[in-house]
């Protein structure tokens, strides 16, 4: 079993390290002046690329120490419904709270709400490494993408509320949709 599923994806390490994302970042973090307010914020592009490396890199060794040896466990428990509550299986909770512990949810969401404030092609490498994991975990890791959409169309009231809590690791997005004619109606 690999140690990093960051470190030992040559893919990965190539886009991280050619892909000049040099004027998004610098769109992204208003000109770097986050960094007064977010000491975690990049005081410039090389910070950036450095801190991005640093959460690719533990996102890595999370997915391959802790949540790929747990997969088939994860997939053969489940989750539950029970009186109205979904209830993970135990492997996918305790991947979960690793990804909350390091502060590796609300990937996209700015820093006024406790985000990291990545570009989407940071965010995408990182769905990249949990996926390879843990499919299913990749799912609910990847529907806080649901929470960027709030940042971008939300009002301010629904903003506050519930953009620290998704940058928080608390709630998950989820897509409620009809599809006429193909079985959801």
């Amino acid at each position: 079993m690999a140690e990093n599923f960051f470190t030992d994806n040559p893919d990965l390490q190539f886009h991280l390290d050619k892909l000049d994302l040099s004027e998004v970042v610098e769109i992204l973090e208003d000109g770097y002046r986050y960094h007064a307010q977010y000491p975690a914020a990049p005081r410039n592009y090389a910070d950036a690329k450095d801190n991005y490396r640093l959460l690719l890199n533990v996102l890595g060794e999370i997915c391959a120490t802790y949540v790929a040896p747990r997969a088939a466990d994860a997939d053969e428990e489940g989750a539950r419904f029970h009186d109205g509550q979904v209830t993970y299986a135990a492997a996918t909770q305790e991947a979960l709270d690793l990804l909350r512990q390091a502060e590796l949810m609300g990937a996209m969401l700015p820093w006024e709400y406790g985000g990291l404030n990545l570009p989407e092609t940071i965010y995408q490498m990182m769905v990249e490494i949990v996926s390879r994991a843990e499919a299913g975990l990749m799912t609910i890791f990847g529907l806080q993408e649901i929470a960027a959409a709030i940042a971008e169309f939300g009002s301010g009231e629904m903003r506050a509320r519930l953009l620290p809590r998704f940058a928080r690791g608390e709630v998950t997005g989820a897509m409620v949709l009809t599809e006429p004619d193909a079985g959801s109606d």
